[in-house]
C-alpha cells in the first residue's frame, strides 16, 4: 500500500542551452558566466488612438522587451565575485551587447547558496512606428 506520492511541478522551463552573460571586470577584462537555470520574457507595447467620427486610428505604437536570466547557485566567495560583475557597466548575453535594467539577488540561508537575477533590454530600441 503506498501512502505518498510525489509529483513534480516544472513552473518555469529550464534553459535548453545555457546562456553565456560576459561582464566587463574592474581592471578592464572580460568574465564570462553561464547562467543555466531558466529565464522570464516580458513583452510591453502600448499605442495611442484618435477618434474623429467614425475613424479610429492607432498611431505611435511602442513595444519593448526585456529578459530575466537566472543565474545557478553560487557559493559564498563565488557570490562576492558575481555580485562585483553584475555593477559592470558593459554586459553581453550570446555576444550581443544589452542594457541592465534591473539586478537582484537571491540567498538561500539554510544552504548558504546564492543566486542572481540579471534582467535585460537589447542595447537599441525595440519596435517603434510614429506618424
Amino acid at each position: 500500500m503506498q501512502i505518498t506520492t510525489t509529483k513534480s511541478f516544472s513552473l518555469t522551463r529550464a534553459l535548453d542551452a545555457p546562456v553565456k552573460i560576459t561582464f566587463l571586470n574592474r581592471k578592464g577584462g572580460l568574465d564570462t558566466v553561464l547562467f543555466t537555470r531558466f529565464q522570464d520574457i516580458e513583452v510591453k507595447g502600448k499605442a495611442q488612438t484618435y477618434e474623429s467620427g467614425n475613424t479610429t486610428r492607432t498611431y505611435n505604437v511602442d513595444s519593448s522587451k526585456s529578459v530575466t536570466y537566472y543565474s545557478p547557485w553560487f557559493t559564498e566567495a563565488e557570490f562576492a565575485w558575481m555580485e562585483d560583475l553584475m555593477e559592470s557597466p558593459y554586459i553581453q548575453v550570446n555576444g550581443r551587447q544589452v542594457n541592465a535594467i534591473d539586478r537582484n539577488q537571491k540567498i538561500d540561508t539554510i544552504n548558504r547558496l546564492f543566486s542572481l537575477e540579471l534582467t535585460v533590454a537589447s542595447e537599441y530600441g525595440q519596435n517603434r512606428i510614429s506618424f
